[in-house]
């Protein structure tokens, strides 16, 4: 298969590139921090170049949208964003929401319900699709809360791309054991068209994100509005010490809630994907990133309202994490988490030796984030 054989043939230079320190020399130029990168570290890129034939496997880039209905769009969103500005606007907490109980990945918790109650501005392109979807209108929380009525610090936890199923995300994301050793409530939000909000029970591949910028920009300016409603509920329910952790597209919408929320006491974007633009160009195949150059620079101009590079964070400097993973194959740290890290004038920066999506497996990572929260009272034991 050619998909396949391209995988091997980039998997290969890859390690040729970390065996001959080339790629270290990468890091060096751009004053990045990162550990000693080893081939056997390198192997876990193998991983990420699997998951990429996945994607591509019945995949044409770029196939499936009206390149000229795109363009248009397009026009359309920046002439659009010059008369609206931010489309962020504040969330207060929802009125009225249930919550029943629930098992997922093995875990007894429950599931919190509320309408999402957010729509594109009159007029924006793309803007019906989005109100007419009953399914998505409603936001999704996955709970673990600890029995008693103690006031407790609390956990969100914001999954990537892709995922949105509790069973695995409760898991990956390592939602049960920093409730248990950091003693913390914790809530996992579904992001919009993913999971129980996609377009079929269950269903995980929806439109966003996509190689259809126009949805990537609402879906990603939805996702900041729901999960700052939910730190208005969890606000609510008296919890003054928040921590929250988002992960690839997570990272994204993370490092967005921290243009807007100065209140939050640790703040870590994992492999953020701070430009949705750039990861769609970087992983689609050089012709076709030439043959659409217009389209992909026109998409970023489009996108720098939802980006988290295009304002300065609210949410204190002290309070900032940013991680990377040294042989990331779909986002790249340098063109992703050093960027932002660079944007939020350097604060803590760990670059670890994993892929993306090997960066949760073994405790590399989850040590990190676990010390970067004690670190900033996100911890119910002292």
């Amino acid at each position: 298969m050619r998909a396949t054989g391209q995988a091997h043939f980039r998997s290969t230079m890859y390690l040729a590139n970390t065996v001959s320190g080339r790629r270290s020399r990468r890091f060096r130029k751009s004053n990045v921090p990162v550990a000693e990168l080893t081939p056997l570290a390198a192997s876990q890129a193998v991983l990420d170049e699997l998951v990429k034939v996945y994607f591509s496997v019945g995949r044409e880039p770029l196939a499936s949208v009206d390149i000229g209905q795109l363009h248009a769009d397009l026009d359309a969103i920046i002439d659009h964003n010059a008369i609206t500005g931010c489309p962020h606007a504040e969330p207060a907490a929802p009125g009225d929401y249930s919550i029943e109980r629930r098992r997922f990945g093995g875990i007894r918790g429950e599931w919190l319900r509320f309408e999402s109650g957010w729509a594109p501005h009159d007029n924006a392109p793309g803007r019906d699709p989005w109100i007419d979807d009953d399914i998505n209108n409603i936001a999704q929380v996955g709970l673990l809360r600890h029995p008693d009525h103690e006031a407790r610090p609390w956990l969100v936890l914001v999954h990537g791309a892709e995922m949105g199923r509790h069973r695995l995300d409760a898991r990956i994301m390592r939602a049960e054991y920093f409730h248990n050793e950091l003693g913390v409530n914790v809530a996992m939000p579904v992001l919009p068209r993913h999971g129980p909000r996609g377009p079929g029970t269950g269903h995980v591949r929806g439109e966003f994100p996509s190689d259809d910028f126009v949805s990537n920009i609402h879906g990603l300016t939805q996702a900041v509005w729901d999960v700052r409603q939910l730190l208005a509920w969890i606000r609510d329910q008296g919890g003054d010490t928040i921590g929250i952790y988002g992960f690839s597209l997570g990272g994204n919408v993370t490092a967005q809630i921290a243009q807007h929320e100065p209140d939050v006491d640790a703040l870590i974007a994992g492999c953020p994907a701070v430009s949705m633009v750039d990861l769609v160009r970087s992983n689609m195949p050089p012709a076709i990133r030439r043959r659409h150059r217009e389209l992909f620079d026109k998409a970023a101009v489009a996108s720098e309202v939802i980006s988290p590079l295009s304002s300065a964070a609210v949410t204190p400097h002290e309070n900032l994490v940013v991680l990377g993973a040294a042989h990331d194959r779909l986002a790249d740290p340098l063109n992703q988490a050093a960027r932002l890290w660079k944007h939020w004038d350097e604060p803590e920066f760990h670059v670890l030796p994993r892929g993306h999506v090997s960066f949760m497996f073994g405790q590399t990572a989850t040590r990190t984030i676990e010390a970067a929260l004690r670190q900033r009272g996100v911890s119910h034991h002292r």
